[in-house]
C-alpha cells in the first residue's frame, strides 16, 4: 500500500473538472452573481463548451439570437454591415461574456460576432436557461436586475463621455454616442 494519493484521470474526473471550471466561470459573470449555488451548478450542467476556428460566426446581424457566450480562449470581434461594408465595432477576448440579454428574451442581433483565431467559449442556450430559472423564482428577478444595474453603468460610462466632449457648451448636437439607455 502506497502513502502517495492516487488521482482519478479518467473520463468521470474528466467531466467534474470541465464541470468545475464552468461552475468558476459562471460565479464570475455579473449576471449570475449572487444567484443560489443550485441554480449554478445547473446552468453549469447545462453549459457547452464550443471550439471555434477563425472566421466562423457565433452570431450574425439580422438574425435572432438565443446564446449567450463566455470567451474562455481566442478571440472575436463584434461587426455591423451597413451600406455593404463591415465595420469592426469592438473586439472580445478572454474573460469577456457576450450576449447576456438575449438569455432573458428574442433579440435580433445588431451585430454579427465573428472569430478571429481559433476560439474556446463557453455557450449558454436561452431555452435552457429558462428552464433553470422556472425551478429557482428569485433567480429571475436576480438576473434581470444585474442586467438593469450594468445597462445604468454603462449608460453612466457614455453620460460621462457625452459631457466631456461638450464641455462648457451646455448643448451638444452630435448624438452619436448620446446616452439614455437606461431611460429604457
Amino acid at each position: 500500500m502506497s502513502s502517495s494519493t492516487e488521482h482519478d484521470t479518467g473520463p468521470k474526473s474528466e467531466i467534474l473538472s470541465e464541470f468545475h471550471l464552468e461552475l468558476d466561470i459562471l460565479k464570475q459573470i455579473v449576471l449570475f452573481q449572487n444567484l443560489e449555488h443550485e441554480c449554478l451548478k445547473l446552468i453549469a450542467i447545462i453549459c457547452k463548451q464550443v471550439c471555434f476556428l477563425p472566421d466562423e460566426n457565433l452570431m450574425i446581424q439580422g438574425e435572432e439570437g438565443e446564446k449567450a457566450f463566455y470567451i474562455i480562449s481566442g478571440g472575436v470581434a463584434a461587426l455591423h454591415t451597413t451600406g455593404g461594408v463591415e465595420h469592426i465595432i469592438r473586439h472580445y477576448g478572454q474573460g469577456d461574456f457576450i450576449g447576456g440579454g438575449l438569455l432573458l428574451g428574442k433579440i435580433q442581433h445588431n451585430f454579427t460576432l465573428r472569430t478571429r483565431e481559433k476560439t474556446t467559449a463557453l455557450c449558454l442556450k436561452r431555452s435552457e436557461f429558462l428552464k433553470v430559472l422556472e425551478l429557482f423564482p428569485s433567480s429571475f428577478a436576480k438576473v434581470t436586475g444585474k442586467l438593469i444595474r450594468e445597462l445604468v453603468k454603462w449608460d453612466n460610462k457614455l453620460l460621462a463621455r457625452q459631457l466631456a466632449k461638450q464641455g462648457d457648451a451646455g448643448e451638444s448636437d452630435d448624438d452619436s454616442c448620446t446616452p439614455g439607455v437606461s431611460l429604457i
